[in-house]
């Protein structure tokens, strides 16, 4: 941020302090770990292909 870049998180269950923190957040409200793990990591390639 200090550089003026924007920052995107990525968080499960409710968000926690990311989501106050980063400019965009990418929230997966599943109270399982794994299964948001999951969903982030399709996400974070669904961002590549786009910025490709």
């Amino acid at each position: 941020k200090e550089k003026g870049c924007i920052t995107i998180g990525f968080a499960g269950f409710d968000g926690g302090t990311l989501k106050d923190v980063a400019d965009e957040c990418i929230v997966v409200k599943i109270n399982n770990m794994q299964h948001s793990e999951d969903m982030h990591l399709l996400v974070g390639h669904l961002i590549a292909l786009l910025l490709e």
